[in-house]
């Protein structure tokens, strides 16, 4: 399996965006760098950058 910088392989990337979307979540975006603290991120700028 390839696993991405943070360590996580793509399955896991998939059950975790399953899981989030089977919770009622409408869109799921995983980060896998640095820890984000909630009072450090731009949400709407960290959708742009992230978004696929």
């Amino acid at each position: 399996m390839e696993k991405l910088e943070g360590g996580v392989t793509t399955v896991e990337e998939r059950v975790y965006k399953e899981l989030c979307f089977g919770a009622g979540a409408r869109e799921v975006f995983i980060h896998t760098g640095n820890p984000l603290s909630i009072y450090d991120i731009d949400f709407k700028q960290f959708k742009s950058d992230n978004s696929e």
